[in-house]
């Protein structure tokens, strides 16, 4: 049997704090109340049932400040 999770890696040091990622997905992302720089709220791993949304706000950062990665474990040994 396959599982997988998902989750979301930010570089807070490329986020200019758009604020896209907030606005797509308040559930998931906030932002830094000092800095204005992206934060998780939940995860990882993130909700599947999640993940179209995740990937929106991922698409629309205009900096390119969150990617997506999936790890999967097949009976017992990761791969990805």
């Amino acid at each position: 049997m396959v599982k997988a999770d998902v989750g979301i890696d930010i570089d807070v040091r490329r986020c200019i704090g758009s604020g896209q990622c907030v606005l797509i997905a308040p559930d998931i992302f906030t932002q830094s109340p000092v800095e204005g720089t992206v934060r998780l709220l939940i995860g990882p791993p993130l909700p599947r049932h999640r993940l179209r949304t995740v990937e929106e706000a991922v698409a629309q950062c205009p900096v390119g400040a969150l990617n997506t990665w999936l790890k999967t474990d097949r009976d017992g040994s990761e791969q990805s």
